[in-house]
């Protein structure tokens, strides 16, 4: 028999080296598969095995479970696309539950959450706007400015204030429809105490609310009063122009009708 030619033998080296390898790979992936599926992969060091899994959503926070077999270490959180400023304080262990609180969304919105942890797997959730009621922690979907006109007639005013008559500002006499946008009054400046202020009623007199005393851009003497001749105190200027209808102040200053005097008050 002829001895095998130096070729021949460097083709079967060959062609048992590629075996060798194509063996060694089959039974490397068969491993590791087998360990993904019993949970195992942990035991090669370094492998991240987490799985986050959002559990549940409302208005104002999500629930987060890790269902994998390595610690969630780090999150980020973006709330309808908007980053969230949180900060893990402790790592999310297997099988643990987090509560994640975020600013309250409103009612009838559609609401998305999405969560990338540990440096780039995530997870998104939304919950559609029909779910998304006052009852699941969402607040109240505000009403839009005059959606309502409650200034028409008092039974569009609800539970906001009807001040009855002669009006002088704006937007009344319902009280609090319109927000901030509500400044009115009834009756006389000087003696009314009917006031609707910035939305909300007041049941003062001008001379006794320095708030509106300064809204109405008079002038409010603060401290004591030591002379009040004519019982018109605090407010300077909304009872007219003449000392005959104003005259109070203090040592230092004086409320002479709609002036402000730097000086003592006294007859």
């Amino acid at each position: 028999m002829k001895a095998i030619t130096p070729v021949i033998s460097v083709i079967l080296l060959i062609m048992l080296t590629i075996a060798t390898s194509a063996a060694a790979f089959f039974f490397i992936t068969s491993q590791v598969a087998d360990l993904e599926a019993q949970g195992n992969l942990e035991s090669f060091p370094g492998a991240d095995t987490s799985i986050l899994n959002l559990v549940s959503i409302t208005g104002s926070k999500a629930i987060v479970r890790n269902d994998g077999s390595s610690p969630v270490n780090e999150v980020v959180m973006f709330v309808n696309g908007e980053l969230l400023n949180y900060t893990l304080s402790t790592p999310i262990q297997p099988g643990e539950y987090k509560e994640i609180t975020f600013n309250a969304r409103e009612a009838g919105e559609d609401l998305e959450i999405k969560i990338i942890y540990n440096k780039g797997r995530s997870v998104t959730e939304t919950s559609p706007a029909n779910k998304n009621t006052e009852n699941s922690g969402f607040t109240e979907t505000p009403l839009l400015l005059n959606e309502i006109n409650g200034d028409e007639n008092i039974e569009d005013c609800g539970s906001n204030v009807w001040i009855t008559g002669t009006i002088t500002g704006t937007n009344g006499p319902c009280c609090g429809d319109d927000g901030i946008l509500d400044n009115f009054y009834n009756g006389s400046l000087a003696t009314t105490d009917h006031f609707c202020y910035n939305g909300n009623f007041v049941n003062q007199e001008i001379d006794d609310n320095s708030s509106l005393c300064e809204n109405y851009e008079f002038i409010w003497i603060y401290g004591n009063i030591d002379l009040d001749y004519l019982g018109t105190s605090k407010c300077c200027g909304d009872d007219g122009d003449s000392q005959f209808y104003e005259l109070f102040g203090n040592s230092t200053n004086c409320c002479l009708g709609n002036t402000l005097e730097n000086m003592e008050c006294r007859i």
